[in-house]
């Protein structure tokens, strides 16, 4: 949907996925405490609709246009899923590590310290999907030439709201998370890196096919 530009369709169906995976978990909650039963309701419910919106967009595209294969777009994507691959590797690991070398309490404090500028960080990745057909359809030295100047002008949107969770962030705990005030100290740090949400080099790359650059952007990112 995105890349036909029907980006309110796109919306609508991620939303109704997210919030019908959400609310099957909560269901579940209420019947087990098993965290394999949960995290089961929650991969199938999320498979079974994707699926169904996978089918629906497919069948709404005509069989001319699904004739119509994009050269080497196949071995591209391979080469995004397995980019992605690395990128999950990178969002666990760091848990698993502080886990095993300081504790369960302390994995609490980071997801704590993390879930608010991560949210952020999804919703602003969302929106930057919706800007990818006009970036495609640029030269690459036109779109190379974006990154730089989208970067500097989100700097000027995002510095502001950064200091203001910084400051604010005693008060958002204690309203949202009293049990887990002493995250406040590392969310404070943590929240630095939505200052990068605005650079577009990822969105670059893929738009323009350089499978290579991705990936030593994507290895070095992820590490």
């Amino acid at each position: 949907m995105s890349g036909k530009r029907d980006f309110r369709r796109s919306a609508v169906y991620r939303a109704i996925v997210d919030i019908g995976t959400i609310a099957a978990t909560a269901i579940a909650l209420f019947f087990t405490e098993s965290p394999l039963i949960l995290v089961a309701t929650n991969l199938s419910i999320q498979f079974v609709l994707d699926a169904v919106f996978f089918r629906k967009i497919y069948k709404s595209i005509s069989p001319e246009d699904r004739a119509k294969v994009e050269p080497g777009i196949i071995e591209f994507s391979k080469h995004l899923s397995m980019q992605n691959v690395l990128n999950n590797v990178a969002a666990y690991i760091d848990k698993i590590l502080i886990f095993h070398y300081l504790g369960a309490v302390q994995v609490a404090i980071y997801t704590f310290a993390t879930a608010l500028p991560l949210q952020v960080k999804g919703l602003v990745s969302n929106m930057v999907l919706m800007i990818t057909p006009k970036v495609a359809q640029r030269s690459a030295k036109e779109a190379s030439s974006l990154i730089l100047q989208r970067f500097v002008i989100s700097l000027y949107i995002l510095i502001p709201i950064v200091a203001a969770y910084i400051i604010l962030s005693p008060v958002i705990f204690k309203i949202l998370f009293p049990a887990y005030t002493d995250a406040v100290q590392y969310t404070r740090w943590y929240a630095l890196v939505l200052l990068l949400m605005g650079n577009l080099s990822s969105l670059v790359l893929t738009t323009q096919k350089a499978a290579k650059e991705q990936y030593i952007l994507t290895t070095f990112g992820s590490v």
